[in-house]
């Protein structure tokens, strides 16, 4: 990005020179220039909201107030509202010649730096002078002298052309809901950091959006790879394994970056459009068209449209991934006794469990520990073990019945029957929904290292069309 004004030529200091108030006030114009200048090299997109507050009482009857400001201005200039101001920083917009549109921008606007900014007789006056208070001498504390202060004068518009004589920043868009009632719109104005838009509601919000996207891509991965352990043999994995696989890799490269961004909103939208550039690039080959979309260029006043673009399309490709099961791991609380918290409303007519073998460890012995084992709702498993009743009935399954469940080598895949007991005159089922499943076997060497329940997922794919386009 080309340097927008003229860099200001150093002050010659020398010795014996009669100092004027013209020397100080042009080194301080030097050095607020070479500051801004090399934050436009570091950042080019510099400037923007740090945080934004406003009066919602005083909106609902038309007058904008704004509570609480921080930014940095395009001309470098840094503002915090309160801070050391006393008069309101509000604009009226209940009459009609305000506004232009069914949408109104509002700015923050302050005079540009010219000549004689601080004086009445100037073209345009940019800062006000203001009384300061009694400074000390941070050599002698004793000696101290009023300092007084420039305080720039700061202003809201509503024009849908800023003035040539200010520099202005977006600070938000207002609009009138289907009640006619004023409400700030989804325009996010230049941030920098995502977590300054706080001031729109939360389903404006892009962070909000953002975060639920990791949400997604997190439960995606867990869905498409199980409870798989991390030092499992990849060679025993069937094709759609393999396939499930892949994707789940897409989505692992690009996920800690983005969570890391995205925690406590600190981190540049810009930074964070770039990533979600290279996250759609890996989503893209997800699908039977690997063409990624053509990513726009970022734009700093007005954000939205661009992260939108990226956002559904990752969106989109994120719906393709529907894996045909949800691997639901059982607690080991000793060494043959494993818990499962079942979720309320599941079926439970019928469950579906791994039991993962630990090295070495056949499917006889598996099946010889299940065989032994109780197997019921924790709160029914007092009566059972009294009456010595072994819970629900198990049925040995073949794998091939079931695709997409990424069992592990040399697992044992069994199907749970819920059955009832008549206990206290009345038939109760073994297994209920929304209770902990329990499952007791006996003290020895045979337990499986694991125990996963697979959970049907609702509305999934059938085997094979993850190679569907978006």
């Amino acid at each position: 990005m080309d340097t927008p004004t003229l860099i200001p030529e150093a002050v010659e200091w020398s010795e014996g020179m009669l100092l004027s108030p013209q020397h100080l006030q042009q080194n301080d114009i030097y050095w607020s220039q070479q500051v801004r200048h090399q934050a436009l090299a570091l950042q080019p997109y510099y400037w923007g909201l740090l945080a934004l507050e406003y009066d919602e009482t005083a909106l609902a009857k038309g007058l904008l107030r704004i509570t609480r400001l921080e930014a940095i201005l395009p001309d470098g200039l840094a503002v915090q509202y309160p801070g050391h101001y006393q008069a309101p920083l509000q604009l009226d917009i209940s009459g009609d010649d305000v506004w232009h549109d069914r949408v109104l921008r509002i700015y923050l606007a302050v005079p540009v730096r010219e000549e004689g900014s601080a004086s009445a007789q100037s073209r345009i006056q940019r800062f006000d002078r203001v009384a300061g208070a009694l400074e000390a001498d941070e050599c002698q504390l004793e000696s101290r002298l009023e300092v007084g202060r420039l305080r720039p004068r700061l202003t809201l518009l509503a024009d849908k052309t800023i003035p040539a004589k200010f520099v202005a920043l977006p600070l938000l868009e207002l609009g009138h809901d289907s009640g006619d009632h004023l409400r700030v719109a989804a325009y996010h104005p230049p941030l920098l950091r995502l977590g300054a838009c706080r001031f729109l509601s939360a389903e404006q919000q892009l962070s909000e959006r953002l975060d639920a996207v990791t949400k997604v891509m997190r439960s995606k991965i867990r869905d498409l790879v199980g409870g798989r352990r991390p030092d499992e043999r990849l060679d025993q994995l069937d094709m759609e394994s393999r396939q499930q696989l892949f994707v789940a890799r897409q989505l692992a490269c690009a996920l800690p970056s983005l969570e890391v961004q995205l925690q406590g909103g600190l981190a540049h939208p810009y930074s964070i459009y770039v990533k979600l550039a290279e996250l759609a690039g890996q989503l893209a080959t997800i699908g039977a068209n690997p063409s990624p979309p053509v990513v726009s260029q970022y734009q700093h006043n007005d954000m939205g449209p661009g992260f939108d673009t990226l956002l559904t399309f990752i969106e989109q490709r994120l719906q393709l991934i529907q894996a045909q099961f949800e691997a639901m791991l059982f607690t080991r609380l000793s060494a043959s006794h494993f818990s499962r918290a079942l979720p309320a409303g599941l079926a439970v007519d019928t469950l579906l469990i791994e039991l993962r073998p630990k090295p070495g460890q056949s499917e006889q012995q598996l099946n010889q520990w299940l065989g032994q084992a109780r197997i019921a709702s924790a709160a029914l498993m007092p009566v059972l073990e009294r009456r010595r009743l072994p819970g629900c009935s198990l049925r040995l399954v073949n794998p091939r019945n079931y695709s997409g469940l990424n069992l592990a080598e040399g697992a044992l895949l069994v199907e749970l029957n819920n059955k009832q007991i008549e206990h206290d005159g009345r038939d109760l089922y073994v297994i209920n929904a929304g209770t902990d499943l329990l499952i007791r076997g006996p003290e020895q060497e045979n337990a499986p290292r694991d125990i996963v329940l697979h959970r049907t997922l609702s509305g999934a794919n059938p085997a094979g069309e993850l190679s569907g386009d978006a």
